[in-house]
């Protein structure tokens, strides 16, 4: 049995003894020593070519140092591993305080330059969201429902209309007619003209809109009350001409195809207080307008 410690050169370290926390080392060739753990706050470091314990030494160099358990940057000459000398501060904090010096001149430029992005972005999203009438000027629009119901009877009914597409991507101008003809012994000629600016309400001809426009009325019919519907004779004929004004709101919608519908619904009032009771005649006769338009299909050229 061994009853000394193994030397180094037998593979032992030549210490009978260690401490908790001692850290071996070599103090000479061949000869293991024990360094007791060092106390709060120090570091160990090369002193004289052994490892030790102690409380303040530079151990990165240019410009770190450590002491009494904090890392600080020697300012006082340049700037060295991402610290600021006292010279490099001092130029720092005057761009930072000084008025003549534009310290956000390269932020402003960037924000300029997201800005000139996010417009380019609408401005693309405006192109391809108004496709569908991308290249069209022009539409025409009917209602076939109207043609159908009224074209009987010894009579003619027509709603149509012009549109023009062109005058701005976020409205239209609309020329709505309708016309009504009927012979016999209740002959009646009914025309509306109208001239409408529709705005829409987003950026682009879509959707809902608001309309403002004028109208001009022609009715020649007979004169009586409602019953000249089931066959009382009428008292007479009248004839009308007449302007007026009115503003409403619709809906448009439009394909790629340039195919086309939409619904709308405006009033307003003529400027001439004229009524004479126009058999078959519902509102025009009167001084209020007042239009309902549904089921009106139209193509875009």
């Amino acid at each position: 049995s061994l009853t000394n410690a193994l030397t180094v050169a037998n593979g032992g370290t030549g210490l009978n003894t260690v401490a908790t926390g001692d850290i071996l080392y070599g103090s000479a060739t061949n000869v293991f020593s024990a360094r007791t753990i060092g106390t709060k706050g120090t570091i160990l470091a090369n002193v004289n070519g052994f490892p030790d314990w102690v409380a303040t030494t530079t151990f990165i160099g240019g410009g770190l140092t450590y002491a009494s358990g904090n890392v600080t940057c020697d300012t006082s000459s340049t700037s060295v591993f991402g610290c600021l000398s006292s010279t490099d501060w001092n130029v720092f904090n005057n761009k930072v305080s000084s008025s003549s010096i534009d310290t956000f001149a390269e932020l402003d430029t960037l924000v300029a330059g997201q800005k000139q992005i996010i417009a380019m972005q609408e401005k693309i999203y405006a192109e391809v969201y108004s496709e569908p009438l991308a290249g069209k000027t022009f539409g025409i629009e009917f209602n076939p429902a109207f043609v159908l119901v009224q074209s009987a009877n010894d009579a003619l009914g027509i709603s149509a209309g012009l549109s023009l597409f062109s005058v701005s991507r976020s409205a239209e101008i609309a020329i709505p007619v309708y016309y009504y003809d009927k012979s016999g012994t209740d002959a009646l000629t009914h025309l509306n003209v109208d001239l409408m600016y529709r705005r829409f309400i987003g950026k682009h001809q879509d959707g809902f809109y608001f309309s403002v426009g004028g109208r001009y009325t022609h009715i020649k019919g007979k004169t009586g009350s409602i019953e000249d519907f089931f066959g009382f004779p009428t008292t007479g004929t009248a004839e009308q001409n007449k302007f007026g004004v009115h503003f409403g709101i619709g809906y448009r919608y439009f394909t790629y195809s340039g195919f086309f519908w939409g619904t709308s619904i405006y009033v307003g009032r003529y400027f001439r207080d004229q009524e004479d009771d126009i058999v078959r005649v519902a509102t025009d006769d009167k001084k209020v307008i007042y239009d309902f338009e549904i089921l009106k299909l139209g193509i875009a050229f």
